[in-house]
């Protein structure tokens, strides 16, 4: 099966990988842009976390649907 990796990152792996059908994402943290913890509590790191991985699926081409 053909794998294809997409974005980079500072460590060593992809934000996403397209294998077949699925697509898989790497761990996100509550981190901004500029790689800075956001602050408050769990619902802004939840809200930060949710758009870092809005933003790995559209690397791919996917959306959160």
């Amino acid at each position: 099966m053909p794998k294809e990796c997409f974005g980079t990152s500072h460590v060593p792996l992809s934000p996403a990988v397209r294998a077949g059908d699925f697509v898989y994402i790497s761990g996100q943290v509550p981190v901004d842009g500029d790689r800075i913890v956001v602050k408050g509590g769990i619902t802004e790191q939840t809200e930060q976390v949710l758009q870092n991985v809005k933003a790995a699926l559209a690397l791919a081409g996917c959306t959160m649907d």
